[in-house]
């Protein structure tokens, strides 16, 4: 793998290079995806917003070389959960010109007992600050690029307190529920104008900002009934 990665990386002239990789699930299984084969080029800004989107680029280390020269000065967090993230975005701004391999050479296992399996990251809110960080430092560096890293914040802190929802023992002051409500709530303005964020969720906004909880339940709910179409199908 890093053999073709580290050759890439010279054939393009590239800063970073990333291969795609094989998601495997506990019972071996290879979940299945497409790969195009192709391999693209990317800007500093293209590839941040396909790193936001997570698609040609993801939050992994682990598929990527970098150039020695962007990494000096911005050392890879210590005890954070989501560390690659805030790693990756800093790293990735400081690129003239990044590649994207679409052929895996990474094999991934998903193991239920593994700390990014696990609720870990709920019990400090690593993920909150580290996904506003990378939203405050889009803001200031690449404003073109705001209204998406909002948008993504959003639907991240939708998911995660659905998630804390579920599993109350994590948040028995309801410290960290508190902290979503008040974000959502204090920005409800600039997520209602965010052209990114669909009539759909405008409509949850305008009820999650009238009675949280409610809004809460509309959307559990919406998504339970949803995993049941689909499953039937």
């Amino acid at each position: 793998m890093y053999e073709i990665l580290l050759k890439t990386l010279y054939d393009y002239d590239a800063d970073i290079v990333q291969c795609a990789l094989y998601r495997i699930t506990e019972n071996n299984i290879i979940l299945p995806k497409y790969y195009s084969g192709t391999v693209e080029q990317f800007d500093v800004t293209s590839a941040l917003e396909e790193f936001i989107r997570k698609r040609k680029f993801n939050n992994n280390i682990f598929n990527k070389i970098y150039k020695k020269d962007l990494i000096q000065g911005n050392e890879y967090p210590v005890d954070v959960y989501s560390g690659d993230v805030v790693f990756n975005y800093k790293i990735f701004a400081r690129a003239q010109k990044l590649v994207s391999i679409e052929i895996p050479k990474y094999y991934y296992v998903k193991r239920k007992e593994s700390i990014v399996g696990s609720l870990a990251y709920l019990e400090k809110m690593d993920g909150f600050y580290v996904y506003l960080g990378r939203l405050e430092f889009i803001y200031k560096n690449f404003p073109s690029l705001s209204n998406l890293a909002l948008e993504r914040f959003y639907k991240y802190l939708i998911k995660i307190y659905i998630k804390i929802k579920e599993n109350e023992y994590i948040d028995k002051d309801k410290k960290k529920r508190n902290l979503i409500k008040n974000y959502i709530t204090t920005n409800y303005r600039s997520l209602m104008s965010n052209p990114l964020i669909n009539r759909k969720h405008k409509v949850l906004l305008k009820i999650l900002n009238i009675n949280f909880e409610l809004g809460y339940y509309l959307r559990y709910f919406y998504i339970k009934l949803r995993s049941v179409i689909q499953k039937s199908n």
